[in-house]
């Protein structure tokens, strides 16, 4: 396996880890809920390219033009550019690899402190017709790799712990106990959406049926249907406004995801969100997504140990 340091931006917004495109460092976004592979181009004139590490092709060897065009949508914006490969490096594996190079990013894309994103969705799921990295690692026969998985150790900020991606199985270390596993919902258009049980507000559930969950470390909070949102807020003293739940900065709640029979319990610093002298809840409502899926950003991940299986298609919690 190969261990990955992962930084984040502060407290606990997006987490990333350094990429080597030829011979240039980035910080690139790793990010579960999406397959595409992209740094910025140094011929961008976005506002949201500005201060940040920029990829000449021009000064890298390696560099191939493919000529082709790149556009990826996220749910917070759009990047656009053309493609080509390079010998790409993550710890110590490094491959031929396609990607993106960004000439034009959404004004959405302006406060994040990174380069670029680093999809690990299934491949099926590239906007552009890529192979993920992760996927070309696991199919370069030269890697003796554990096993076809990647597991998330994520830090936080409050407890200022560092954060993990290890590549080629689990380390063993970072967790305690057993793993549980559990497959992968059937239709999940190549992201990481597995069965989700229950969610439980200070133990009591909410009774929901026929529920999916979308593991993904590319957002931030928990984003679920809007009416599964006024349910968790029930009993809870809230005002909803700017799209957030707002709530007592003092409040006590436990919330607790079920998935497969087992419990995992959020933290309440992981739940309160610290707004100016206001507190919002991390899980906000939204009417634009399936009537059936809670989109489990990093507010949750931080609080297991996640493993993602590409040859098993399935993902593990500790």
């Amino acid at each position: 396996t190969t261990n990955v340091e992962v930084d984040q931006q502060h407290p606990d917004i997006a987490y990333f880890g350094e990429l080597i495109f030829g011979d240039s460092k980035f910080d690139i976004q790793f990010d579960t809920g999406s397959a595409d592979l992209w740094v910025i181009d140094d011929g961008c004139l976005s506002a949201a390219c500005e201060d940040k590490n920029r990829y000449d092709p021009e000064t890298d060897e390696d560099f191939q033009d493919l000529h082709e065009n790149f556009r990826a949508e996220y749910d917070k914006g759009e990047v656009t550019g053309t493609q080509g490969t390079t010998i790409v490096q993550i710890g110590d594996l490094s491959i031929r690899q396609k990607f993106g190079l960004a000439l034009t990013l959404t004004n959405d894309f302006q406060r994040d402190e990174f380069d670029g994103m680093m999809g690990m969705a299934f491949n099926i799921a590239s906007q552009n017709d890529q192979i993920t990295l992760i996927s070309n690692l696991f199919n370069d026969n030269n890697n003796h790799f554990d096993a076809q998985q990647f597991s998330f150790k994520l830090g936080r900020d409050a407890d200022g712990t560092e954060g993990e991606l290890t590549i080629g199985g689990v380390n063993s270390e970072s967790f305690t106990g057993e793993l549980t596993w559990t497959g992968l919902s059937e239709n999940t258009g190549g992201l990481w959406i597995i069965p989700l049980d229950d969610c439980l507000v200070n133990g009591a559930a909410l009774n929901l049926a026929g529920h999916v969950a979308n593991l993904d470390t590319g957002t931030t909070l928990i984003v679920v249907p809007h009416a599964d949102a006024q349910q968790v807020y029930a009993n809870i003293e809230h005002e909803e406004k700017n799209g957030h739940f707002y709530i007592s900065c003092d409040v006590q709640v436990t919330i607790s995801m079920r998935i497969n029979g087992a419990t995992w319990n959020i933290d309440q610093r992981d739940f309160i969100i610290e707004d100016g002298d206001e507190c919002y809840g991390a899980i906000d409502g939204t009417d634009d997504g399936p009537a059936n899926e809670w989109l489990l950003g990093t507010a949750f991940l931080k609080n297991v140990y996640s493993v993602f299986d590409l040859g098993g298609i399935q993902i593990g919690l500790g």
